[in-house]
């Protein structure tokens, strides 16, 4: 996500490397959680990309927007993060970064809440091609080393 004057803004899709220098937050968001800030330091890290950390997390549409005309500077999201007034979000290459979900519920559990869910999942997945990546994806650790091949 960039504010809407930002140099990058104009870009179809923004390359990692343009990243350097930018100091992009990643702590703004309802998706940022310990799981994301690992995977994106992992990301960031060979770009040499130092990302901004002193500050609290920043979660509602509200505080994000604010956020965004605050620091005039990248802010790392989710493809589907909702539209969010004065910024623009682009994809972000080289390389295609995946962060992976996962659904977990407890051993034994037969609860029908659950066996939905877990369809819905699966048609969602299907319907997607969430079970596929595109080529030169990447994934964090641990998810990097347990994929095949």
């Amino acid at each position: 996500m960039l504010p809407e004057r930002h140099p990058l803004a104009g870009l179809d899709a923004v390359p990692f490397e343009a990243l350097r220098g930018t100091s992009p937050c990643i702590r703004a968001g309802d998706h940022a959680t310990p799981g994301w800030e690992h995977a994106v330091l992992q990301l960031l890290a060979p770009f040499g990309v130092d990302p901004a950390l002193a500050h609290p997390h920043v979660q509602g549409a509200g505080e994000l927007a604010r956020h965004v005309r605050d620091r005039d500077a990248p802010i790392l999201t989710l493809a589907g993060q909702p539209a969010v007034p004065g910024a623009v979000v682009r994809r972000l290459v080289d390389p295609v970064a995946i962060f992976p979900w996962t659904m977990i519920w407890r051993a034994g559990t037969d609860h029908p809440g659950v066996r939905v869910l877990h369809e819905a999942v699966d048609e969602l997945a299907a319907a997607h091609g969430w079970l596929s990546a595109p080529d030169g994806a990447w994934f964090p650790e641990p998810e990097a080393s347990r994929l095949p091949g």
